[in-house]
């Protein structure tokens, strides 16, 4: 199975074939520009694989996330681990892998995990660490469904993505014309 170091090692492949493409359909000039971008994003994920980390003390839970933010509960938060195999969007073919959600007592989460970039069996290791039985939910199961069983547990873009990209294309559309409004003036 991958690990999240993997992904760093595969990453620059997608971006020089990205390079190549851009480059012939637009031109030389667009090389920096794409480079500049990608090696943006590949730091990001070199940011967050480097970063991201749940510890489990003797007492805590840790969580550390991208910008190296620390957030801890103590574990007797922990009240429920939940395994979804395989969890799919509102939209037909939208789907993701296994997923792990650690809830405390009033089923809010705690931390969620995901196959990508976490492997199963990291996840697996928390499970273990936290010492609480997962309820494995089977199979492939709806963000709606899951919402429903375990409400605040699914994103909001997740349960609405098509309003979820509709206000962001509208933020796109907002800035991009507001770029081109200074630009002619």
């Amino acid at each position: 199975m991958p690990t999240r170091r993997s992904a760093l090692k595969a990453a620059p492949l997608p971006l020089v074939g990205f390079v190549i493409i851009m480059a012939v359909r637009m031109g030389w000039w667009s090389i920096p520009v794409c480079l500049t971008v990608g090696g943006l994003t590949y730091l990001g994920m070199w940011r967050y694989i480097a970063t991201a980390r749940v510890t489990i003390t003797s007492d805590r839970i840790e969580l550390t996330g991208f910008f190296g933010q620390r957030r801890s509960r103590p574990l007797s938060d922990v009240a429920a681990v939940v395994r979804v195999d395989q969890l799919g969007g509102t939209s037909v073919g939208i789907r993701t892998l296994r997923n792990l959600f650690v809830l405390d007592d009033r089923g809010k989460p705690i931390t969620r995990l995901q196959e990508r970039p976490w492997a199963p069996d990291e996840m697996d290791r928390l499970t273990a660490a936290l010492g609480v039985t997962p309820t494995v939910i089977p199979g492939l199961t709806s963000a709606n469904e899951l919402a429903r069983r375990y409400p605040g547990v699914v994103k909001f873009r997740e349960l609405h993505p098509m309003i979820f990209g509709f206000a962001i294309a509208l933020v796109l559309v907002a800035v991009i014309a507001g770029a081109v409004n200074l630009v002619v003036e």
